[in-house]
C-alpha cells in the first residue's frame, strides 16, 4: 500500500508543477501579446464558464469511479497538446480556441482525480490531506523556478515545461492501480444525483465553495496584473506565489494531523473571514509590503478549503456520489467564477482596482451564510 500512495503522492507533486508553468501566469502572457484587461478576463472567463457544462458530463460518461483514472490519463495528453497550440497564436479567435480545448480538458482533472484519491485514501485508511500536500509542495518547488525561467527565459520555455509534465502525469496515473471495486460493491454502482439534490448538507456546502473558491480563483486571475502595476515582475510574483504555498503546505500539515479535531464549521468560518480580510486590504492600495503579507494569506484560505472540502464530503455524502458532488460544487463555483472574472476585467479597465475589491471583499463575506453552524448529524447519501 505505501508503494501506491507513492504513486499518488508523486503524481500530484508533477501535476502542480506543471500547473505553476502555465496558470499562474497566462493571464502576465496574455498582456505581453498585447491583449487588453476586458480581453483578458474574457480569455479567462473560458476556463470556469466551460466547466459548468463540462464537469458533469464526466459523471454521466462514468461506469465508475475507474473511469476517472482512464479520463485522467486521457485528458491531460490533449491538456498538453492545447499548451503547446497557444505557443503558436497570438491572434484573439485562437486564442479562445486554444483556451476554450483548454477548459474542456483541463478543468475536470481536478475533480476527477480529487475524487479518485478521495476513494482511495478513504479504502485505505490513508489521510487524503497527507498526499494532497504533496500537490501543494510541487507548486511550490515549480512557482519559484517558473518564475525565474519566465523573467530570464520567457513564457514559450516555461509553458513547453508544463505540458511535458502533463504528459508525464498520464503516463505516471497509468501506473497507479485501478480501485479495487470488490472492497465495496457501492463504488459499482453509478451516482445518484437526486440523493444530492435533497441531501440539505450538500446545498449548503455547494454555496460555500463556491463563494469562496470562485472569489479567491476568480479575482486572483488579475493579481499578478496587479501586482505588475506595483512594480512586481513575473519573478516577484513568483517568490510570493512560493512562500503562499509554502505556508499552505504546512496549514495542510497541520490539518491533516489535528483537523479532526476541530469542528469543520470553526475552518470554515476563518476561511471566509480571511478571504474577505485579504480583499479589503487590497483596496486600501496601502504599502507593498502590507499588500504581500495580505496576498500570503491565500495559503490559510487555500488550504483550508482543499481540507474542508473532502472531509466535509466525507462526512456527509455516500461513496458512491463523492465524485458527482465534487463536479456539481465545481461547476456552481466555475459558473460564479466566470462571471466574477468577465465582469472583473472590464470593471478594472474602466473603473480601477480599489472599486473592485471593495466589491470582493462583500462577496466573500457571504459566505458565511452558507456554514452549517448546528453540524447535527444526518443520513450519509
Amino acid at each position: 500500500m505505501k508503494n501506491e500512495t507513492r504513486k499518488y503522492k508523486l503524481a500530484h507533486i508533477i501535476r502542480y508543477i506543471g500547473d505553476a508553468f502555465f496558470y499562474p501566469f497566462f493571464a502576465l502572457y496574455l498582456s505581453t501579446i498585447g491583449k487588453t484587461k476586458t480581453e483578458i478576463g474574457l480569455i479567462l472567463m473560458i476556463l470556469p464558464l466551460v466547466g459548468i457544462f463540462i464537469n458533469p458530463l464526466w459523471s454521466l460518461f462514468s461506469k465508475n469511479i475507474n473511469s476517472n483514472r482512464i479520463f485522467v490519463i486521457i485528458l491531460s495528453i490533449i491538456e498538453a497538446a492545447a499548451i503547446f497550440y497557444l505557443i503558436q497564436v497570438q491572434a484573439l479567435p485562437f486564442v479562445v480556441i486554444g483556451t476554450l480545448i483548454l477548459a474542456i480538458v483541463g478543468q475536470p482533472y481536478y475533480t476527477l482525480f480529487d475524487g479518485y484519491t478521495t476513494i482511495y485514501s478513504m479504502q485505505n485508511k490513508v489521510n487524503y490531506s497527507s498526499i494532497r500536500l504533496y500537490g501543494s509542495l510541487g507548486f511550490a518547488v515549480g512557482i519559484l523556478i517558473s518564475g525565474y525561467v519566465i523573467e530570464y527565459q520567457g513564457y514559450e520555455l516555461a509553458f513547453i515545461i508544463a505540458a511535458s509534465l502533463y504528459i508525464l502525469v498520464s503516463l505516471l496515473t497509468k501506473w497507479i492501480k485501478p480501485i479495487n471495486l470488490s472492497d465495496d460493491l457501492t463504488l459499482n454502482e453509478k451516482p445518484q444525483p437526486k440523493q444530492l439534490v435533497h441531501n440539505k448538507k450538500f446545498l449548503l456546502f455547494v454555496g460555500f465553495y463556491a463563494i469562496s473558491m470562485a472569489v479567491i480563483f476568480g479575482s486572483d486571475s488579475f493579481l499578478p496584473l496587479f501586482f505588475e502595476t506595483k512594480g512586481i515582475g513575473p519573478d516577484g510574483y513568483g517568490w510570493i506565489s512560493f512562500f503562499t504555498v509554502i505556508l499552505e503546505l504546512i496549514f495542510l500539515l497541520l490539518l491533516s494531523k489535528f483537523g479532526s479535531k476541530i469542528k469543520l464549521k470553526w475552518i470554515m468560518m476563518l476561511i471566509a473571514l480571511l478571504n474577505a480580510l485579504r480583499y479589503f486590504i487590497f483596496s486600501l492600495d496601502t504599502h507593498i509590503y502590507l499588500l504581500i503579507a495580505s496576498s500570503l494569506l491565500r495559503s490559510l484560505i487555500i488550504g483550508g478549503l482543499l481540507y474542508v472540502a473532502v472531509a466535509y464530503m466525507q462526512k456527509n455524502v455516500s461513496k458512491k456520489n463523492i465524485t458527482l458532488g465534487m463536479m456539481i460544487y465545481g461547476s456552481i463555483k466555475s459558473a460564479y467564477q466566470a462571471l466574477l472574472t468577465l465582469w472583473g476585467g472590464y470593471h478594472i479597465d474602466h473603473n480601477g482596482y480599489f472599486s473592485f475589491y471593495i466589491i470582493v471583499t462583500i462577496l466573500a463575506v457571504t459566505a458565511l451564510f452558507f456554514i452549517d453552524y448546528r453540524e447535527k448529524a444526518d443520513n450519509v447519501v
